[in-house]
């Protein structure tokens, strides 16, 4: 299980689906962090109140582009780009990361990370 982690082109059960959730999206709320506090820094903003509606405003554009990301390679990986329902997923889940925040937006990117990739090894010619 731990080993299908870093392959974004390996087809996941429900649990591995559950565990790619978990890791990928702590990660990303780490990244989401860490990238709104280094914006925040070099803003150059001195109130607090100036901060804190910056960091609103900046994170979840940050946390809607780390899943548009991680959704965009899992499609790449696994050749499924005219999926509809995978692009459907991956637009879902960056809206969902803007609007309700990261955790619910990589639900559909769990999801997604159970598709079957596509074989392309034969070539009818």
């Amino acid at each position: 299980m731990w080993k299908k982690l870093g392959d974004l082109s390996a087809k996941r059960n429900i649990w591995e689906a559950l565990l790619f959730y978990l890791i990928y999206g702590s990660a990303g709320v780490f990244l989401c962090g860490v990238i709104t506090s280094m914006i925040t820094q070099i803003s150059g903003l001195s109130s607090v109140e100036d901060i804190r509606f910056l960091a609103m405003k900046t994170a979840p554009i940050v946390a809607g582009i780390y899943t548009l990301i991680v959704a965009v390679s899992l499609i790449l990986f696994k050749h499924i780009a005219k999926d509809a329902l995978a692009i459907l997923c991956a637009i879902l889940g960056s809206l969902a990361s803007v609007s309700l925040g990261l955790i619910f937006g990589f639900v559909p990117i769990a999801f997604l990370s159970g598709f079957s990739p596509v074989d392309n090894s034969s070539s009818d010619a």
